[in-house]
């Protein structure tokens, strides 16, 4: 589980924008659509 973690935390660093990288990573488990655009490159 700690590899799958540590793989969201990167996704989630590289995205753009002043929000945190925790906002990020709840608002991907909440919202299907910014996950998918989080995770697009």
């Amino acid at each position: 589980m700690l590899t799958v973690r540590h793989i969201a935390v990167n996704v989630a660093a590289r995205k753009k924008g002043k929000d945190s990288m925790r906002l990020a990573l709840k608002t991907a488990g909440w919202d299907d659509d910014y996950l998918v655009r989080l995770v697009a490159p």
